[in-house]
């Protein structure tokens, strides 16, 4: 069976099945959830969680360097930040050597946790080393709790997925030209 496009264009029935396919693909490559799932059955990725707790005194702070596993990208799902009372702290986040650009946080922070990754597109993405330093403004002493859930993935299997998803974003994020009466 044949269909006829709005711009006159004769279709079969697998041209749309296929497109719909690449529809459903693109999808599934954009939920991030989804991704990695399928990406950690296939071996192709692993999850990884854990935390940090630190005392930190007035004026005092730390710094968390992580270095990637050759071959591998990470993959931030989630990371929160906990403190134990209302104080201000700063954070700052240096990914890859600067390749993302700074994320600085002088704010103040509520006891509540404060997601920061779920922020970023797709998470966050680390492929070499991420550095993200606290900075205790406040009078009192605090404690922060810092933790993460995300995924390791290949990096070869990462950078093909890019590609592919950029390219279905090109092509899928501009909607299509409806002229007068074609409807």
């Amino acid at each position: 069976m044949m269909t006829e496009s709005a711009s006159g264009a004769v279709r079969s029935l697998q041209e749309i099945a296929a497109e719909m396919r690449e529809i459903a693909r693109v999808r599934l490559a954009f939920d991030p959830m989804r991704y990695l799932t399928r990406k950690t059955r296939a071996g192709e990725a692993w999850f990884d969680r854990g935390s940090y707790y630190f005392p930190v005194g007035p004026g005092a702070g730390f710094a968390l360097r992580a270095i990637m596993y050759p071959g591998y990208v990470w993959v931030a799902v989630r990371q929160r930040v906990v403190v134990s009372q209302a104080g201000v702290i700063g954070m700052q986040v240096d990914v890859d050597n600067g390749a993302l650009p700074f994320l600085v946080v002088p704010r103040l922070f509520s006891e509540e946790t404060f997601n920061w990754a779920e922020t970023l597109p797709f998470a966050l993405v680390v492929k070499q080393t991420s550095l993200i330093s606290f900075l205790n403004f406040d009078a009192v002493a605090q404690w922060i709790v810092t933790e993460w859930y995300g995924c390791w993935v290949a990096a070869d299997v990462w950078q093909k997925d890019v590609v592919a998803m950029e390219r279905a974003a090109g092509k899928y994020s501009i909607p299509p030209v409806v002229e007068a009466g074609s409807w």
